[in-house]
């Protein structure tokens, strides 16, 4: 099971690593997004009223939420697997409020390459070797 786990470990911290680069991605290379794509972006940021305050608060809880999860799934937390997929989920929920996206062809690599690697670990919590390590004692009735 050493094996399973460092991989699962390594699912978890490239897939956080790949979602942070592509959080900065574009603004730390900001040639890779074309200037009329980027132009025609900004007008519509404008033009748009953009998602409410109460749903931009909620995504930052959420997000907290995912890190939380991933620490706990680092740790084998028995409560981390139910947390990392309610907050996989809610994201999920939240995307479209946020509208239409322009991004550089290297950061949908990255945000593409990190959602692949969280449901990869996702699924290695729920559905390998690893999950009775998730799965909380029970106790036994005489």
């Amino acid at each position: 099971m050493g094996h399973t786990l460092n991989v699962f470990r390594v699912l978890i911290a490239s897939s956080l690593t790949l979602s942070v680069l592509a959080a900065f991605a574009d603004t730390w290379w900001p040639d890779l997004l074309p200037k009329p794509l980027e132009a025609a972006y900004e007008a519509y940021l404008e033009a748009s009223p953009g998602p409410s305050e109460p749903v931009v608060l909620a995504l930052a809880i959420v997000s907290v939420g995912v890190f939380v999860a991933a620490l706990g799934l680092m740790l084998l937390k028995p409560w981390a697997r139910a947390l990392a997929l309610w907050t996989t989920l809610l994201s999920i929920m939240f995307s479209p409020a946020f509208g239409a996206g322009a991004y550089s062809g290297l950061t949908v690599v990255l945000i593409e390459s990190a959602a692949m690697l969280w449901g990869a670990a996702l699924a290695m919590a729920y559905f390998s070797e690893l999950r009775s390590r998730f799965e909380t004692p029970r106790l036994e009735t005489r």
